[in-house]
C-alpha cells in the first residue's frame, strides 16, 4: 500500500469507514445486540482484508462498494436482518480471497462456506456462495454468456434474500457507472437492462420482504432510465 504513512492513512480510512457504517446502522434501526454486532464486524473485517489494495473504476477503495450495498439494504430499504446485511458486506469476498488456481471452484466455495458460516451463520454464508459467479472452465462453462446464464440460474433457484442483495449490488454498480470506460458503460447498461427484467419477472417470489423488493425494483428502474439518458447525451 506504499509508504508507512500511506499505509497508516489507509488503515485509518478503514477504521473510519467501519465507524460510519456502524453509526448508520444504529441510526436506521437502533442499538445492536452482541450477536448482530459480532456478525457485522466479522463480515466487515473479512471484506476489508479480501479487498485491501483493490480499487474500483471510480477511484475509491473497493471496500466502499460492499459497504454501500449493505447500506442500500439497511438505510434505503429498511432491512434489519443482520444476516442479510452481513452477507451484503461479504458478497464479493469469495472471488477476491478464496478462488485460486490451486483448487477447483467447488472446493474453494466449500472452504469459504466453512469459514464464513462459523462467523456469520450457515444461511448467510450460503447466500454469499450463491452470489459468487462461477468460473469459466472451458468444459461446463465455456464463455462469459454461459457463465452469466449459470449464475442467474443459481440466483433464481435460491432465496429472495439473495435477490435482494444482488439488486442492491446492481443498484450501486449502476449509480457508479460513470467511473467506467465508455465501451464498458455500454456493456454494463445492456447487462443492467437484462438484470432489471430478471428482477421484475421474479418479483412474485418476494414473500418475506415485498416492500423492500418493490422499492429496489423502482430504484433500479429510475437509475437505469437516468443512465440511458446520460449515455445518450454523452454519445
Amino acid at each position: 500500500m506504499g509508504t508507512p504513512k500511506e499505509t497508516w492513512k489507509y488503515f485509518e480510512f478503514e477504521r473510519q469507514l467501519w465507524q460510519d457504517f456502524l453509526r448508520a446502522i444504529k441510526d436506521d434501526h437502533g442499538s445492536l445486540n452482541q450477536n448482530d454486532y459480532n456478525r457485522l464486524l466479522y463480515a466487515f473485517n473479512i471484506a476489508k482484508t479480501a479487498h485491501r489494495g483493490k480499487m474500483r473504476a471510480t477511484g475509491e477503495p473497493y471496500i466502499e462498494h460492499p459497504v454501500r450495498v449493505a447500506l442500500i439494504l439497511s438505510s434505503e430499504c429498511g432491512i434489519t436482518n443482520s444476516r442479510i446485511i452481513a452477507a451484503a458486506l461479504a458478497h464479493d469476498v469469495v472471488e477476491d480471497a478464496f478462488l485460486n488456481d490451486g483448487e477447483d471452484y467447488d472446493s474453494s466455495c466449500d472452504r469459504a462456506f466453512e469459514i464464513l458460516s462459523s462467523q456469520i451463520g450457515e444461511e448467510a454464508a450460503g447466500w454469499v456462495i450463491v452470489l459468487t459467479k462461477p468460473r469459466i472452465d472451458e468444459v461446463e462453462i465455456i464463455d462469459e454468456e454461459a457463465r452469466l446464464a449459470a449464475y442467474m440460474e443459481g440466483l433464481v433457484s435460491d432465496s429472495e434474500e439473495v435477490l435482494l442483495i444482488k439488486m442492491a449490488d446492481r443498484l450501486h454498480n449502476d449509480r457508479t457507472l460513470y467511473g467506467r470506460a465508455f465501451d464498458k458503460q455500454q456493456e454494463q447498461l445492456a447487462e443492467s437492462g437484462m438484470y432489471l427484467n430478471f428482477f421484475r419477472e421474479n418479483q412474485y417470489r418476494a414473500q418475506l420482504y415485498p416492500v423492500a423488493y418493490g422499492l429496489l425494483v423502482d430504484l433500479l428502474i429510475d437509475q437505469y432510465q437516468a443512465n440511458q439518458e446520460e449515455f445518450k447525451t454523452s454519445a
